[in-house]
């Protein structure tokens, strides 16, 4: 189980309070069936650590994609108001970050966090 995704997002000067919408897809690519959906608000302007909460199953071996969408009211010269942040590098090596459609040669900067859910017996 995915339990939360933590990202690192930067938000623009007059372009907030903006909620943004992550999607977990199956696959390469957002074409893929969407395990989950989860939205959360992003307050401040600059760079923000946000923690998108999930209770996604997915299976080990299985490639999944993390889609960001962000609402763009043109507050920013028509970019998003939230954009996810980009590494300084190509961490992982066989992912691919997309902006806009464009493939970038950085990853943007996240974290999964996993966790098993169950029965617990309540005596």
């Amino acid at each position: 189980m995915i339990t939360n995704i933590r990202m690192y997002v930067v938000g623009y000067v007059g372009c907030l309070p903006a909620t943004i919408t992550v999607k977990i897809h199956t696959g390469i690519g957002t074409a893929g069936t969407v395990v989950q959906t989860s939205s959360i608000a992003v307050q401040a302007a600059g760079v923000n650590v946000v923690n998108v909460p999930f209770h996604a199953s997915v299976t080990g071996g299985t490639v999944y994609t993390i889609e960001l969408q962000s609402p763009a009211t043109g507050c920013n010269g028509g970019n998003d108001n939230v954009q996810w942040l980009l590494g300084a590098s190509d961490t992982y090596l066989q992912g691919y970050a997309y902006c806009c459609s464009a493939l970038m040669n950085q990853d943007f900067v996240f974290a999964t966090y996993m966790g098993t859910f169950g029965w617990l017996n309540l005596y």
